[in-house]
């Protein structure tokens, strides 16, 4: 958990108590993250590298319908 705000963490709970997900990330801003958040959308097609000699970088992203 990244914070130890109240009511940050009642509004989790009580969204997590009405949507009932697998699991709750919290999303630190780490590079490792971001770099496992990256393979994980890679590897489900949501997201693929664009051309990293004209696009360095730079990813296309698709929202599942």
């Amino acid at each position: 958990m990244l914070t130890n705000n109240k009511n940050v963490l009642a509004w989790v709970d009580e969204m997590v108590a009405l949507c009932k997900p697998a699991k709750v990330v919290w999303i630190d801003g780490s590079d490792e993250q971001l770099q496992a958040l990256r393979e994980e959308a890679v590897s489900t097609g949501e997201m693929m590298w664009l051309n990293q000699e004209k696009l360095p970088g730079c990813m296309y992203h698709r929202t599942a319908v």
